[in-house]
């Protein structure tokens, strides 16, 4: 079987540079637990392995959103021009930086049920902080997120560890970066991600990672310079919360019509 890995890093403070790879390489499958929306879109039930570490229970939250807040969110308007910076969005959701991969939007199978783990020393403020985002992601995609504890049935892992245990983690890890993320696709459908927050780093710095880390892995991999208070800036930034820019983005990428394996003209063609 033939699998592609995207490869995402996040610059550090002493860096402006954000790197992303396309690498296609062959894995061996084992047997899959995927949710019905993605074992849909994916042929087989073939899934690969995921790295294993102890889990960390979750606690209860109070770092939610308020039903005003989740409204607000969802009712972003992602088809409407007059938002959407379609240029901008082309350009983060079929680039990479350093990469000669394909120009195709790669994305999750629209509505899809992904279950996320958990692993290594989160503080409870991160796992505060990681409940906040799915809860933003969700409202604006429309996909659904459940946290579990075993890794044999997560597609996506969070890692909360020193960055000297990134390598031992993700073989393709870089040096030098506070976060990374690895999302692993089949054909241009995405099907699961692995994602490093360094615990080394300040508490608004994790926060950040969290929230960055995690958007890019649902298939928006690339940074630009023209907004330093966007989640998709390319310099060092300390962004805690989406822009509206931000949210038009995410939305756009999970509108129903929109495919895995568009190219640059046929989301012209989509949003026209």
């Amino acid at each position: 079987m033939v699998l592609s890995l995207i490869y995402g890093l996040h610059k550090n403070a002493n860096s402006a540079l954000l790197v992303s790879v396309l690498v296609i390489m062959g894995c061996e499958s084992e047997n899959a637990q995927l949710e019905p929306a993605l074992s849909a879109a994916i042929n087989g039930s073939q899934d690969v392995n995921q790295p294993v570490t102890a889990k960390t229970s979750e606690p209860a939250s109070n770092n939610t959103l308020s039903a005003t807040e989740a409204d607000t969110l969802s009712n972003t308007d992602p088809t409407n021009r007059n938002n959407l910076d379609i240029e901008r969005f082309i350009k983060i959701t079929t680039q990479w930086e350093f990469s000669s991969g394909p120009k195709l939007l790669y994305k999750y199978p629209d509505g899809a049920t992904i279950s996320y783990s958990v692993n290594g020393i989160p503080t409870a403020a991160d796992l505060q902080q990681t409940t906040l985002v799915f809860e933003e992601l969700s409202a604006l995609t429309q996909l659904t997120f459940i946290k579990v504890n075993n890794a044999d049935e997560s597609h996506m892992d969070i890692y909360f560890e020193p960055v000297d245990r990134f390598p031992s983690l993700l073989s393709n890890y870089v040096p030098g970066n506070y976060g990374f993320f690895t999302t692993l696709t089949r054909g241009t459908t995405i099907i699961g991600a692995t994602i490093l927050v360094n615990t080394q780093s300040s508490e608004t710095a994790r926060h950040h990672l969290i929230r960055e880390e995690v958007t890019q892995s649902l298939g928006l991999f690339y940074d630009l310079p023209d907004d330093s208070t966007s989640i998709f800036y390319s310099e060092w930034n300390l962004a805690q919360q989406y822009n509206d820019s931000d949210k038009d983005i995410i939305a756009s990428l999970y509108t129903s019509g929109l495919t895995a394996g568009m190219s640059a003209v046929q989301i012209r063609q989509f949003f026209d």
